[in-house]
């Protein structure tokens, strides 16, 4: 037997719940609209990330405090918008290949070393390519392997426009390091008669500078790869932010604090 409770709820109270739930599905989807002009600024070197990728959880957790969104963007309401449109369904993502999903059938394909520590890379074709049938976007994912591991890639050129490699410390808390440029981090050529190799390592190199500024110091660091490009450091989806530490003649601290990284 079902018992139910029917509670008498006056009509105008009741009105005003629907019109209430209404303006809230209006401004979600303004927001919604918004997160996805947000994102075209960002497009140029960020991928719409894959669901099916663990990491890539992490990665959506940076966008509600990353740097990289600021000026009148940089408000909670179009950082949420931002992550709904990125989980949204019907957003477009790239072509994923890893270990169980290959180029579709039919299409030329060539094979791709990839390096030994686990990562992810976001590939985009030259136009040529494109027009000669290779996909536009590929997202390629693969676990780490000491022996090395290969990937069937479709053909054609592309430009490593983002990478990450993971790796998770003793306390199975899981760290990305990533770089991203939109000229791309490294040029790939994938042809049926050779093997091409994704040569690209899980190093970065931190830059830190003091110029004077009247009676002040002003203190600078970034991080890039050995390329040059800039890269960034996170831990479970937060950036991490080294600290700097001024010191006096005897170590006693004068003051303390933390850089901006974006």
């Amino acid at each position: 037997m079902r018992l139910f409770h029917r509670a008498a709820v006056p009509a105008g109270l009741l009105a005003l719940a629907v019109l209430v739930g209404g303006r809230t599905g209006v401004a979600q989807e303004e927001d919604h609209r918004a997160g996805q002009e947000l994102w075209r600024s960002c497009a140029a070197c960020h991928c719409v990330p894959d669901l099916r990728i663990p990491e890539d959880e992490d990665w959506l957790r940076l966008n509600e405090t990353t740097t990289c969104i600021s000026g009148k963007s940089d408000t909670p309401e179009a950082r949420q918008g931002l992550i709904s449109y990125l989980r949204a369904g019907g957003t477009i993502r790239p072509l994923l290949i890893d270990a169980q999903h290959e180029p579709p059938a039919g299409m030329a394909r060539g094979t791709l070393r990839v390096p030994s520590t686990a990562g992810s890379a976001y590939l985009k074709a030259e136009r040529a390519s494109v027009r000669a049938g290779s996909p536009p976007k590929v997202r390629l994912r693969w676990k780490g392997s000491l022996e090395g591991t290969t990937l069937a890639l479709p053909a054609g050129e592309f430009r490593v426009v983002s990478y990450a490699f993971y790796r998770a410390d003793d306390r199975e808390r899981r760290w990305a390091a990533s770089g991203s440029s939109a000229e791309g981090c490294a040029q790939l050529v994938i042809r049926g008669d050779t093997e091409a190799t994704l040569d690209l390592l899980p190093e970065i190199q931190a830059h830190l500078s003091c110029d004077a500024d009247g009676d002040r110091h002003v203190l600078g660091f970034f991080m890039t790869n050995r390329g040059g490009q800039r890269m960034s450091l996170s831990r479970e989806g937060r950036l991490v932010n080294p600290t700097w530490v001024v010191t006096g003649a005897e170590g006693e601290r004068i003051d303390a604090g933390d850089f901006e990284v974006t």
